[in-house]
Order: structure tokens, then sequence, then C-alpha cells
């Protein structure tokens, strides 16, 4: 069972977005390097392009990305099969 990607059980407390400990994926490789990378703060989660490690950021709460996580290894988000 996966959990929902909601707020409903995350903290009412601003998200820390000093994320240290950016991690890039095992799967990015030559030629494209199109990717991103993931670091962690006290209470978030931030994702950021592989390219372009100064600009934007997503953050999430500890909630949400555990729960989008769940539903990666669920299988949820994986892409169609091909005939």
């Amino acid at each position: 069972m996966t959990r929902e990607m909601d707020r409903e059980h995350e903290p009412d407390c601003p998200l820390d977005t000093t994320f240290t400990r950016w991690r890039t994926s095992s799967r990015t490789r030559p030629p494209n390097n199109d990717c991103v990378e993931v670091g962690f703060s006290s209470n978030a989660a931030g994702v950021r392009d592989s390219k372009n490690r100064s600009g934007p950021t997503l953050a999430f709460g500890r909630v949400v990305w555990e729960a989008f996580l769940d539903n990666v290894n669920a299988g949820t988000f994986a892409p169609p099969e091909r005939q």
C-alpha cells in the first residue's frame, strides 16, 4: 500500500532548504547527462538539475518525499510496457 502524496500529515513548519549530501543518480551517463540530484536537510528533500546546480531547487517535506518513494517502489510511475 502506498501513502498519499499530500500535506495532510506534514508538520506546519517551514521547510529547511539548507540541503546537503547531494546525490546524483547512478543512471547519469554521457552523452546527455540528463539527470537530477537529490539533497537532504533536517526536514526536507531537495531536487535539482544536475547540470544547473545553482539553479532552482524543488523542496518536498519528508512525508511527501517518502510517499513519492513508496509510489516509485510500487511501480506507480513505471512507463507502459512496449508492445
